[in-house]
């Protein structure tokens, strides 16, 4: 799969060739991808003694609210 920063480098170029839009920037593209990415992601983080870092919990009612 292709890299987020990759892909916001790519189409930055291709934008700019084609003059279909104001160029945007590689940064502010690579936020929407990302932002694109993070769409589904429902939960919360949580600190775990056992693994001694955050974890991702999934909201399960957001999960239904969803489908």
């Amino acid at each position: 799969m292709i890299d987020s920063k990759e892909l916001a480098k790519y189409l930055c170029k291709r934008i700019s060739e084609e003059s279909i839009l104001p160029d945007p920037s590689e940064n502010e593209l690579q936020f929407y991808i990302e932002q694109f990415k993070l769409r589904d992601v429902v939960g919360y983080s949580k600190w775990s003694n056992r693994f001694d870092c955050n974890i991702w919990i999934r909201d399960r009612d957001n999960d239904k609210e969803l489908e």
